[in-house]
């Protein structure tokens, strides 16, 4: 499995946004499923040949910590562009565990990342990460979960480059 440590020393965060301006190359708001379109996304969450990878953090619902913030709202964003940790990335998400039956998980407010992975050609590939509950990722057709040590380890990371610390 990819160690985190090599992905996070080729970024740093750089384009982090209030809620009160959205990003504009990401939507302003997560209120719905996405479902990728990209070939190949029905049989693996990464299909290959990523070029760039636009990381989209949006606010869930209120949780009843900290402030109360409008929900489904684009938090932060960042840009990566660097295929080889493009790559990388794409492969973390790809090795974690796939769901196959029902699992019980902890509660989910909807805070989320939506991880729009590029390509040269045809669209877009978006993979919706959630930072609560069951850690769940997933393509719209291809559903898996990081509920282990380094699955969450990688779950942390992609919300620290968009500026949001989790709880160990």
């Amino acid at each position: 499995m990819l160690c985190v440590a090599s992905v996070t020393a080729a970024l740093a965060p750089s384009a982090w946004v209030s809620d009160a301006q959205p990003a504009s190359a990401c939507p302003g708001a997560d209120r719905h499923a996405v479902a990728s379109t990209r070939p190949g996304a029905t049989r693996e969450l990464v299909p290959p040949g990523a070029q760039a990878v636009l990381l989209c953090r949006y606010s869930g619902t209120y949780d009843g910590i900290g402030p109360r913030l409008r929900a489904f709202r684009i938090q932060a964003h960042e840009l990566i562009e660097n295929a080889g940790t493009v790559a990388s990335m794409a492969r973390e998400l790809d090795s974690l565990p796939r769901v196959t039956t029902p699992i019980a998980c902890p509660a989910s407010f909807g805070t989320a990342i939506v991880a729009y992975f590029r390509y040269a050609a045809g669209p877009e590939d978006p993979v919706t990460i959630a930072l609560d509950g069951c850690r769940d990722a997933s393509n719209g057709h291809v559903n898996r979960v990081a509920l282990s040590a380094s699955g969450y380890a990688f779950v942390r990371h992609l919300a620290a480059l968009t500026g949001l610390r989790l709880a160990p």
